[in-house]
């Protein structure tokens, strides 16, 4: 076939077309990632607006070794960030909950606590930073759920070392060494309590040596 043919051929107009439709998607493609990106910096702001009252940028960045890493009840809380106020009275730490079976699912949560003489006291406020999509009953975890964590009938597990767990107790069993805490989803109430007890641990851990 000569060119000019080919040229005035459907064969050739139909390249035309892909041709212009792989253009239009890249372009809005491109357009779509730039209107959509949140860069780290942001994603930071915004969970700290959510967290925290006081000046984020006034906060102390402790130094992380990446070994940051607690197991309680067969799970692991990875510690990714860490943050104290001036004073060292306000902890806030990003922790993962991940190795907790359904598919090893994981979420991130950031965790407020408060600490005096070095000693961890009260867990402030927990909010879900993100989360893994593919499991969709993390998702579902709400601030209610999260709430649970701060009340006061949990101090004595805050303050003496225990641990948040799903497995029922008896009576008899010592609740300042382990409460039951739990959603209507195993499985993500148990990523939540891992990284909830990484975030108590590495302060357990840390607290003493100030700021």
């Amino acid at each position: 076939m000569k060119i000019g043919a080919f040229l005035k051929s459907n064969s050739f107009k139909c390249i035309i077309v892909l041709l212009a439709i792989a253009l239009v998607c890249g372009s809005v493609l491109a357009i779509g990632n730039d209107l959509f990106y949140v860069s780290d910096a942001e994603m930071f702001a915004r969970s700290m607006s959510k967290i925290y009252d006081g000046d984020a940028s006034a906060l102390v960045k402790k130094e992380l070794t990446g070994n940051e890493k607690y197991t309680s009840y067969g799970c692991e809380g990875i510690i990714l960030d860490a943050r104290t106020d001036a004073a060292g009275t306000t902890w806030l730490v990003q922790s993962k909950g991940s190795k907790c079976g359904y598919g090893d699912g994981s979420l991130i949560l950031w965790v407020s606590m408060s600490v005096e003489g070095g000693q961890l006291k009260k867990i402030n406020k927990v909010i879900l930073d993100s989360y893994d999509s593919s499991q969709s009953l993390i998702g579902s975890i709400s601030e209610e759920f999260l709430l649970t964590y701060t009340l006061d009938k949990y101090s004595a597990l805050v303050t003496g070392g225990g641990h948040f767990t799903n497995i029922k107790m008896t009576k008899t069993e010592n609740t300042s060494q382990s409460e039951a805490v739990a959603s209507g989803a195993t499985f993500t109430s148990k990523a939540v309590n891992a990284a909830v007890n990484g975030a108590m641990d590495y302060v357990r851990t840390n607290a003493g040596g100030g700021v």
